[in-house]
């Protein structure tokens, strides 16, 4: 029985473990290039947000993007679609939008080929973008 028990947690560590490295070698360098996509809104992340909470947020920011180009224009769609400039921060891993608005500071907390998760300005919320490239 000790076997089996050893066995047992043996393959959920490794497992684990696994997963864990995989999740680390999907990340890439962050850098003006890397971040240079249309970033289409895919899921928000908030764990102090009911299933409810979540819902309704998913669907109140559903169609909202971000658009990153290696020009230094981006295209920010939240409510209204607004053209602006960017800049990055890679020191605090921060994405600077300046528009009509006037300066929102995105914060990078993850990026891999294929999605990057920001929070806007000191927002403790996740938002989830994906691209399609």
């Amino acid at each position: 029985m000790k076997k089996i028990t050893i066995l047992f947690f043996l393959t959920i560590g490794i497992h684990s473990i696994t997963i864990a490295q995989n999740k680390t070698t999907n990340q890439i360098a962050i850098d003006e290039n890397s971040i240079c996509h249309k970033w289409i809104f895919s899921d928000v992340i908030n764990p102090k947000f009911t299933k409810k909470e979540l819902e309704e947020t998913k669907a109140l920011l559903e169609g909202i993007f971000i658009e990153i180009r290696k020009d230094k224009t981006c295209l920010t769609s939240l409510v209204l679609e607004l053209e602006g400039t960017w800049t990055l921060n890679l020191e605090e891993k921060y994405i600077i939008i300046e528009d009509e608005r006037g300066s929102v500071k995105w914060k990078i907390h993850s990026l891999t080929k294929n999605e990057i998760q920001l929070s806007r300005n000191d927002a403790k919320q996740i938002i989830v973008f994906k691209t399609t490239n």
